[in-house]
């Protein structure tokens, strides 16, 4: 299977499959321009131990592949309660997936876009709420001279009581 070419491949049929020996796919979640997002089991001795998110990437080329690993050189660098929290990345070298990158990262609750959508809508206090998170991770990305390249409603996620950023979109 070519990685690049989504619509011979079902990304929902690989929920059950492990990978990298201690990720356990449980749930597709959905798909972006560069990839497919899990909720996944973390495993130790083939036993649930807790969850995360798991971002399956398929570089079209060799280009695209080393921006992956440089934005990942630039992720693992940065920590801010802000930011969804990345855990570790690992190439997939056989099988469907060979030549995917996973990468490994705290599992958060529902998108920005998926809460601007729902028939209640946002309150006053919500959406200050929102703007008071985004803005202030901004802020020190720019001090960390990070510009985040995807910033839309669908790379903001919901963690316990605060809004998160993801998905930094190939950051410079």
């Amino acid at each position: 299977m070519e990685l690049g070419r989504k619509a011979m491949f079902n990304p929902q049929r690989l929920v059950g499959e492990v990978l990298d020996g201690k990720y356990r796919l449980a749930a597709f979640l959905g798909e972006g321009s560069f990839g497919w997002v899990y909720s996944a089991d973390w495993l130790v001795e083939g036993r649930a131990r807790s969850q995360c998110a798991i971002k399956i990437v398929r570089p079209k080329s060799p280009d695209q592949r080393e921006g992956v690993w440089r934005e990942l050189d630039v992720l693992s660098q940065l920590s801010h309660p802000g930011l969804v929290q990345f855990r570790t990345a690992f190439a997939v070298s056989e099988g469907d997936l060979a030549g995917a990158i996973c990468l490994v990262m705290e599992l958060c609750g529902e998108t920005l876009e998926a809460r601007l959508q729902a028939d209640h809508g946002m309150e006053a206090g919500e959406v200050r709420g929102v703007a008071r998170d985004l803005a202030e991770v901004l802020a020190w990305l720019h001090g960390q001279n990070v510009v985040h390249r995807g910033l839309k409603p669908a790379n903001v996620f919901r963690a316990r009581d605060s809004w998160k950023l993801g998905d930094l979109g190939l950051v410079s």
